[in-house]
């Protein structure tokens, strides 16, 4: 059940099929081979053979196409590197626009994440149709502050905000209350929409933070994301609306992907009981 409601499949094939279900809805995915936290050199190159392998399975396609990747899965071996080989085959493909997400992970990545995305974002600023996106984890209470940063730092970029998934109570970075994080939240929309005309992707199902958003009638610079098994409603309201919607597509197999459908498991644990 878990794997059929949350994911597109346990492979590179089932996946490359599964989106074109979200295509026929007017849905563009954003993939992830959703396999975190390489251990040493071979997990890297297995990664990153893996997302190869999906990229010329669907490099034909002229739909648009959106991928996720995580600084965890390359970080032990040439990581700069890597994430370079795998945008030069996602620019090499027919895909008429195409959006990378460098996913956030735990505050003490922060640092390495930082100075590796933003090399790769500054090296491919100009490429056409190409669309580089950090995501501002919003429960963290300088990630205002680094959204001012990375817009005067950058001449083209993508903002992913978020509210984040690695919480723990005990680190003084992050806010203790949830709704200092949802005000911290509605505080980057507006200040993103009303401040560039790079693109941002509002990744939320929360109602209160996409009819905020709304409320400010954004250009069309603006998307919204929602995580595929999930906030559906806020998926097809905003597709009726003419906005552009993402939906996250994680694959691969139980093993690899515990550590996301745990997460999964604890925002909706009202579907255990039926497992």
């Amino acid at each position: 059940m878990l794997l059929t409601k949350f994911t597109g499949g346990t492979n590179y094939i089932a996946v490359s099929k599964f989106i074109n279900t979200l295509y026929d809805k007017s849905i563009i995915p954003i993939i992830d081979y959703a396999k975190e936290g390489a251990n040493n050199k071979y997990d890297v190159i297995k990664y990153v053979n893996q997302i190869n392998l999906l990229i010329s399975e669907i490099k034909t396609s002229n739909n648009d196409i959106g991928y996720a990747l995580k600084l965890s899965s390359f970080k032990p071996y040439n990581a700069e590197q890597n994430i370079d080989i795998i945008i030069k085959n996602i620019i090499n493909t027919n895909h008429k626009n195409k959006y990378i997400y460098f996913d956030a992970e735990h505050t003490n990545d922060f640092y390495d994440e930082n100075i590796i995305f933003d090399k790769i974002i500054k090296k491919y600023e100009n490429i056409d149709n190409l669309y580089l996106f950090k995501t501002y984890q919003m429960y963290k209470k300088n990630s205002l502050k680094q959204i001012e940063n990375d817009m005067l730092k950058f001449d083209k970029i993508g903002f992913k905000l978020v509210r984040g998934a690695y919480y723990n109570k005990y680190n003084p970075e992050l806010f203790k209350n949830k709704i200092d994080t949802d005000n911290n939240y509605n505080k980057a929309i507006e200040l993103l929409i009303s401040n560039t005309n790079n693109k941002i992707c509002i990744a939320t199902h929360n109602k209160f933070s996409i009819d905020y958003a709304l409320s400010f009638k954004p250009g069309h610079n603006v998307y919204y994301a929602q995580l595929l098994g999930m906030g559906d409603s806020s998926t097809k309201y905003l597709i009726d609306n003419n906005k552009t919607v993402f939906k996250y597509v994680p694959y691969g197999s139980i093993f690899d992907m515990y550590p996301y459908l745990f997460r999964r498991l604890y925002e909706n644990y009202e579907i255990i009981k039926y497992i």
